[in-house]
């Protein structure tokens, strides 16, 4: 299931670039955009995002209603922002050291990840109340308007954690997607969240 579900949806959805080479100060880099995207910087300023604009430690970007855009960063580890996202930079140090950090906070939205070379246990993606570690896979995250929080794994496993509960998807767990609804107990669930659409950059999938 893991594979065939990879082939489906990863296809040109995340592109994949060896070349970029970062500046001292950034952690990302925009290697794909679609329509339009925004950063706030931690000093308050506000621009346009653009292909190749650098993404720095305390960054939130904000893709639009007809935005999408894809990040590289810094240990190669790749996000793709969907319609409508709002994703905040909050730590990201790569040392290739045991010191290596990664903490992302996803406050609306939904996006794809595929893991980099910092490892699992010190990287960690923020979702309302839940952390979620996506080990050295492949998966995908989105929080509905009503707060409920979908998840679907392609490759490899996820950790989905709050402080009620911690439940895992994906290789040696039982079901490869699920959702937490505010007040209930996570449910793994048989087919992949229409709410997570098809994680390709395509704006034709923002009405979804």
């Amino acid at each position: 299931m893991h594979v065939f579900i990879k082939k489906l949806l990863l296809g040109s959805s995340l592109i994949l670039v060896s070349s970029t080479v970062f500046s001292q100060s950034e952690v990302a880099r925009v290697t794909l955009l679609v329509g339009k995207a925004d950063i706030v910087r931690p000093d308050g300023s506000r621009a346009e995002l653009r292909r190749r604009d650098p993404i720095e430690v305390g960054d939130v970007i904000q893709t639009a209603i007809d935005g999408q855009l894809q990040l590289r960063f810094i240990d190669s580890a790749i996000v793709a922002l969907r319609c409508d996202t709002k994703l905040e930079i909050a730590e990201y140090d790569y040392r290739q050291s045991v010191a290596d950090r990664a903490r992302l906070i996803l406050h609306s939205g939904s996006l794809r990840s595929i893991a980099g070379a910092i490892a699992s246990a010190s990287s960690r993606l923020i979702v309302g109340d839940t952390q979620v570690q996506g080990g050295e896979g492949d998966f995908a995250v989105a929080i509905a308007p009503d707060d409920t929080q979908y998840f679907a794994v392609f490759d490899g496993t996820m950790t989905i954690s709050n402080s009620q509960q911690e439940s895992k998807l994906g290789i040696g767990a039982d079901a490869d997607f699920g959702r937490l609804e505010p007040g209930f107990d996570f449910e793994e669930t048989a087919q992949y969240p229409i709410q997570l659409a098809a994680s390709s950059l395509n704006i034709s999938d923002c009405a979804n």
